[in-house]
C-alpha cells in the first residue's frame, strides 16, 4: 500500500502512518443480554447472521445449542456453531462500509475456545460483490470449555491484499445457496469498498467457540490535518524562493 506523507516542518517530512495508530474500528463481543440472560440467544440479536452447509441455509435465529449458531447464555455471552458436521459462515455488515483506497485495515481478529482441534476457522470480508476468505487457517489446542475462556487463544490475521494470501469464498443466499472456497487469488485483493466480514467455518467436528471479533485500522488523515499538510508545503516552496 503506498504510503502517505505529512509535512509538518521544513525540512522534515514524516509518514503519517508512524504518526497514526491503530485504532478499533468494529469489534462485537456477542453480550447475550437482550432482555433474557437465562436462554440463548440467535446471531440476528447482535447484529450477526449466519448460514450453514453448502446450501447457505439461512441459520441466523436459531437457538438450540445443537441446531448450528447460537448465542449462549453461559460465560456472558459468545458465538458459537455445534457440531453440525459441515460448513458455516458467521458475519455482520453492522458497520460503516470501509474505503480500503482512504483507510488501511491493520488487523482482524477473533478469540477462540474450541473443544477439537481439528476444527477450522478462516476470515471472511465481502468486498464490493465478492466475498473473500484468508488462505492461513485458524485452530484451537482443543479441549476448550464453554463456562472457561482462561484458554482462549487470540486469532489475528495481519491484514494484507497479497494475492496469496485470499481464496474466492463462493456465497450466495437463496434456496439453494451455495457456500465454499474457491481459487487463491491470482492478484491482489481489490482495494474497493469492505461492507461486510465474519468467520468461515471450514469443518465443525467438535463445538466451535469465539468472542471479541474485531477490525483494527489506520484512520484515514483528517481534514485538518490535510490543510496543515498544504499550508506547511506552502510555506516550504516560499522558503526555497525566497
Amino acid at each position: 500500500m503506498s504510503r502517505k506523507f505529512l509535512l509538518l516542518l521544513p525540512f522534515a517530512v514524516l509518514p503519517w502512518n508512524s504518526l497514526s495508530a491503530a485504532v478499533v474500528y468494529y469489534t462485537e463481543a456477542f453480550p447475550n443480554t437482550a432482555g433474557n440472560n437465562n436462554r440463548p440467544h440467535n446471531h440476528t440479536e447482535v447484529g450477526w447472521q449466519a448460514h450453514i452447509g453448502a446450501g447457505a441455509t439461512a441459520n441466523s435465529s436459531n437457538t438450540g445449542n445443537t441446531g448450528g449458531f447460537v448465542v449462549p447464555d453461559s460465560a456472558g455471552g459468545y458465538g458459537a456453531k455445534a457440531n453440525t458436521g459441515n460448513v458455516g459462515i458467521a458475519w455482520t455488515n453492522e458497520f460503516a462500509p470501509i474505503n480500503m483506497a482512504l483507510t488501511e485495515i491493520t488487523s482482524l481478529s477473533f478469540r477462540s475456545n474450541n473443544n477439537n482441534a481439528a476444527d477450522v476457522m478462516r476470515f471472511a470480508v465481502l468486498i464490493d460483490s465478492q466475498w473473500y476468505v484468508t488462505t492461513q487457517a485458524f485452530t484451537h489446542a482443543g479441549n476448550g470449555v464453554y463456562n472457561n475462556w482462561t484458554g482462549a487463544e487470540n486469532e489475528v490475521f495481519n491484514f494484507t491484499t497479497n494475492a496469496a494470501s485470499w481464496q474466492l469464498l463462493n456465497f450466495t443466499t437463496g434456496t439453494p445457496g451455495t457456500l465454499s472456497t474457491g481459487a487463491v487469488l491470482s492478484s491482489a485483493l481489490p482495494t474497493g469498498t469492505l461492507s461486510a466480514a465474519g468467520i468461515y467455518l471450514e469443518s465443525n467436528t467438535g463445538v466451535v467457540r469465539y468472542d471479541d471479533f474485531t477490525i483494527n485500522v489506520v484512520p484515514e488523515p483528517s481534514a485538518a490535518a490535510l490543510v496543515a499538510a498544504g499550508l506547511a508545503g506552502i510555506a516550504l516552496r516560499r522558503r526555497r524562493s525566497a
